[in-house]
């Protein structure tokens, strides 16, 4: 970005960046690594978590970029050897399909004990990229993590995303120290009163959130049938079945639940963008029952409806 704007006015997105964003309840859990124009490190917990940008097709000099990417992220990797890892971003390759980047990625996740979170869980899973203007669709943004460390995977195709890319959703456990209960830590708040959040199921969107638990506690539901035909159950199954059920309630509230302190909305959000956003939602939830199609009146209706 740097050599971007030194080249003289910035038009436009010389390419994507990487952001990671962690809750203020984990801010004396957090340690910031390393953060850079393609990659930002951060460590939670027992937890090296990486966020990456790798370049696109037509970039110059792609593969060495990717080499010099992989080669860092090793070096790092290294430098924490009792960590689970969670890396994850726009990795501008499909693994599914052979290229060189693709090989390079795999090389890497195999040498550091890495899988795939897709492979984790059932799926199918949606596309993760799909661009209509040009009618292209493909697996690029993805996690890979220690097996252990993931308790629920999932490639989101939801009617109130706007954007090209779909969002992914990583359940993760994580290990803090003993010593320190993560309720009683201290949070950092931007005023000098500090205020206790609540739920705000008066202005959650519950659609949403009932999409959200059915889409994943329906396989748990599946599992729980296998367990009564097993001759024994373990109370280690009953935790991590119980573990899952909690971290999939506590997603769909993150995801469709509004957490704040009261009155504290947009003050400039107001009943004609309610509309809109509506608009929005229905038109894609049409659209797509219909199949997706090119052409046509709902297709139509559907574009009008996003460009809003």
């Amino acid at each position: 970005m740097s050599s971007a704007v030194e080249r003289g006015v910035l038009r436009g997105r010389p390419f994507g960046g990487v952001m990671t964003l962690v809750s203020k309840r984990l801010h004396n859990f957090t340690k910031i690594v390393c953060a850079t124009d393609r990659y930002v490190i951060v460590i939670v917990g027992n937890s090296l978590i990486i966020n990456v940008y790798f370049p696109c097709v037509g970039t110059a000099d792609r593969l060495l970029v990717c080499d010099e990417l992989i080669d860092n992220l090793t070096l790092w990797v290294q430098r924490y050897p009792s960590h689970s890892v969670l890396i994850g971003g726009d990795f501008n390759t499909d693994l599914d399909k052979a290229s060189p980047v693709t090989q390079m990625l795999c090389s890497f996740f195999s040498e550091i004990n890495l899988t795939r979170c897709d492979r984790l869980f059932h799926g199918p899973y949606p596309s993760t990229y799909h661009n209509e203007s040009l009618n292209h669709e493909s697996n690029i943004d993805f996690f890979a993590s220690n097996p252990e460390a993931v308790l629920l995977f999932s490639a989101l195709d939801l009617n109130i995303n706007l954007s090209d890319h779909r969002p992914i959703c990583v359940m993760c456990s994580f290990v803090f120290d003993h010593e320190v209960n993560i309720d009683d830590a201290k949070v950092v708040q931007s005023s000098s009163t500090n205020y206790v959040s609540e739920l705000r199921w008066d202005k959650a969107d519950l659609k949403l959130y009932r999409e959200v638990t059915e889409y994943y506690l329906q396989p748990i539901y599946s599992e729980l049938l296998e367990l009564e035909h097993r001759e024994s159950i373990t109370a280690n199954a009953i935790d991590y079945l119980y573990n899952r059920i909690v971290a999939i309630l506590t997603l769909g509230a993150d995801t469709a639940v509004p957490k704040c302190k009261k009155d504290f909305f947009e003050f400039w959000w107001d009943s004609d963008i309610d509309e809109m956003k509506e608009k929005s939602i229905a038109s894609c939830k049409l659209w797509k029952d219909a199949g997706k199609p090119r052409s046509g009146s709902i297709f139509t209706i559907y574009r009008r409806d996003k460009a809003m």
